[in-house]
């Protein structure tokens, strides 16, 4: 599905009504996507809105029968205005698998400030890039060490 779908989808439900009316001049600012091939665990999307008068994040997560208000504070967040991409939602596992060189079992994708940071799991491999969703410019792209994600700490 594109994100723009998502939007129009996420328009409709009574939780959105609620918050729009609550905090009327919030923005959609990020996505954020989990693709996984394993049917049991499935697919998670959320759509994230800044919201500048509590300076906060609030998310809506598929089916989108209710919102969070995030307690961290954000002092700003770049509103997603245009939502023509190059690269949506529904061509961000076949780019991934097309610019990485491989299958992924799991691909974490989050949209913010025009750019996918995309990070696909197989197996043990972990590989990451970041591509701008509308020239479809790959700013960066390779493997990713299981210790640049994980903290160790002396006992």
């Amino acid at each position: 599905m594109k994100i723009q779908e998502l939007l129009q989808e996420l328009e409709t439900k009574e939780a959105y009504k609620e918050f729009k009316g609550k905090y009327p001049i919030s923005y959609l600012s990020a996505g954020f996507f989990i693709l996984s091939q394993n049917e049991i665990e499935g697919d998670k999307v959320q759509l994230d809105f800044f919201v500048p008068s509590e300076n906060k994040m609030a998310s809506f997560e598929y089916p989108f029968a209710s919102y969070k208000l995030h307690e961290d504070e954000i002092k700003e967040a770049v509103e997603i205005k245009d939502l023509d991409f190059k690269i949506d939602l529904t061509e961000i596992k076949e780019v991934t698998e097309k610019v990485l060189g491989q299958e992924f079992t799991k691909i974490i994708a989050i949209l913010q400030n025009k750019m996918w940071n995309v990070t696909a799991l197989a197996g043990i491999a972990i590989k990451r890039m970041k591509i701008n969703a509308y020239t479809e410019e790959i700013a960066e792209a390779g493997d990713l060490a299981l210790n640049d994600v994980m903290r160790f700490s002396k006992k």
